[in-house]
């Protein structure tokens, strides 16, 4: 089972195991060794979302690297934007599902996003390019990442597979120096 260590809902939880004091170490010793009658958010069921990026990767266009993949973006609001990978003979033009997904997303207006589910048509499972966890940093947020393959899938938040991020901070940080 996972429990989210950032929000809302662990801060609920730390609260109630603590009495109220958020203490980092004493945070972090009750996130480890929670008591056993400890209310614990479920996980969400991200099995819909998953078949819907399946659904997705059957429209990939990948005539050169035959490397399919779908993703479906999940927002808060329970709307799903599916994509999936189109290549282009000028590889660097290719764009992938993932970004697919998002783009359709934000150029619809929805700005809020909870989770993407990837599928490709590896026998593992493929978490997203660089260039993908880069744009869905900065245009989602740290969300849960589900990557399946036909025989497992694997929650994951987005901060975990782009530590150390480079955002927006960054850029006012800089800013603020030349001025």
């Amino acid at each position: 089972m996972r429990v989210h260590t950032e929000g809302p809902a662990f801060q609920r939880f730390v609260g109630r195991v603590l009495g109220g004091r958020f203490v980092a170490f004493r945070s972090f010793v009750a996130y480890i060794f929670p008591p056993i009658d400890a209310p614990l958010e479920p996980m969400p069921n991200y099995q819909p979302l998953v078949r819907s990026a399946k659904a997705a990767q059957l429209n990939a266009h990948a005539p050169y690297s035959g490397f399919k993949v779908g993703a479906a973006l999940l927002t808060t609001s329970g709307k799903v934007y599916r994509g999936c990978n189109i290549e282009s003979s000028s590889y660097s033009l290719t764009i992938c599902a993932e970004r697919t997904a998002l783009f359709k997303a934000i150029s619809e207006g929805d700005t809020e996003f909870q989770a993407i589910a990837v599928v490709s048509s590896a026998d593992e499972m493929t978490p997203p390019c660089g260039a993908c966890r880069q744009v869905l940093w900065d245009l989602a947020g740290n969300i849960d990442v589900v990557l399946a393959s036909s025989k497992k899938t694997r929650v994951i938040m987005l901060k975990s597979l782009l530590p150390n991020a480079f955002d927006s901070r960054m850029l006012t940080r800089s800013t603020k120096r030349e001025k």
